[in-house]
């Protein structure tokens, strides 16, 4: 086996490991958040109980790195500007941090500190891959490769800051347009054949052919964002909430205790579940039926999230004297 890779002209090489990448990173995201319970969706803190799916996660986002990056580096050609030598530079750079990051993350809490290290990696590898897909070697370059590289720095810049649980490279759907890519990559890689020069067209096709591409991106932009970041960015997001009356009395419980009009009554012992858009701060306050107050909170939106948005309401008066 070494010795027929050895054989192997240094484009079929690169191929090869292309398509074990796109091979590897179905097979990691099958096998590992296919087993991994509902628990982990919600938290660092739950996610590192979740050994079995972080690990294979991220051993799997470390092997497609690797090989890709490796069959990006065979195949490379001479950089012939400033930006393209700085892009290389800064993607060998990210490449170790996004390796060192992502194996660490397995290690128990080291996950809240790793988590943020391996996105600044990825995010500098998302940004040489965009330069190496319109400037490199013309059978890797790519609208596709460069789309890619931008949501993935984008991704990293978003999620460097955030506390909840994600997973390693993007959203659950983000290995699609990936395993399309480096599929699409090694058969030029292997067959020698260059993307199609493009002919010109009358002005009137390339006006159409825009005006196209503009509302295809307003349709898909929605999902692509939805499915590569693993977060819905637009519309307006809600969750489900528990609310359990602990009290041994009926309830009206606000999930805005400043808006009387909306509440909900809430009998003893009983558990409702509640859609409630979601904020940053919920001011949540309970009062029993003669209009005493007897429960209030303020619970901020990471603390419902690592709470698996379950609010269990018991007898508190005190918690209502200064609000």
């Amino acid at each position: 086996m070494v010795a027929w890779f050895e054989r192997m002209a240094p484009r079929e090489r690169a191929a090869l490991l292309a398509w074990i990448s796109a091979v590897v990173a179905v097979g990691a995201l099958a096998l590992g958040y296919g087993r991994a319970p509902q628990d982990c969706l919600y938290s660092p803190e739950d996610f590192a109980r979740c050994d079995p799916s972080r690990a294979i996660g991220a051993l799997g986002d470390v092997v497609v790195t690797a090989l890709m990056w490796t069959a990006l580096w065979i195949t490379r050609n001479p950089a012939a500007t400033r930006l393209h030598r700085f892009a290389r530079a800064v993607g060998a750079l990210g490449l170790p941090v996004a390796i060192i990051g992502s194996l660490t993350a397995v290690i128990g809490d080291a996950y809240l500190i790793a988590r943020p290290i391996a996105a600044i990696g990825f995010g500098a590898l998302g940004f040489a891959l965009v330069i190496e897909s319109e400037r490199g070697n013309h059978l890797v370059r790519s609208r596709l490769g460069m789309v890619l590289g931008a949501t993935l720095s984008v991704w990293a810049i978003a999620y460097v800051p955030r506390d909840d649980w994600i997973l390693p490279t993007g959203g659950t759907l983000i290995f699609v347009p990936y395993v399309i890519w480096a599929v699409r990559m090694g058969y030029r890689l292997a067959t020698d054949r260059a993307p199609w020069a493009k002919e010109s067209r009358p002005i009137g096709f390339e006006i159409v052919g825009d005006l196209a591409a503009v509302v295809l991106l307003f349709i898909a932009s929605p999902f692509w964002i939805t499915s590569t970041f693993g977060v819905t960015s637009l519309g307006d997001r809600s969750n489900f909430v528990t609310v359990t009356n602990a009290t041994g009395e009926p309830i009206f419980f606000y999930d805005d205790r400043r808006v009387a009009a909306y509440r909900e009554r809430i009998e003893a012992g009983e558990a409702k579940t509640l859609d409630w858009l979601e904020h940053g701060t919920y001011p949540t306050a309970a009062e029993n039926l003669g209009g005493m107050k007897i429960y209030c909170r303020d619970l901020l939106d990471r603390e419902l999230r690592r709470a698996h948005y379950k609010i269990t309401v018991v007898r508190d008066p005190t918690t209502c004297e200064s609000r």
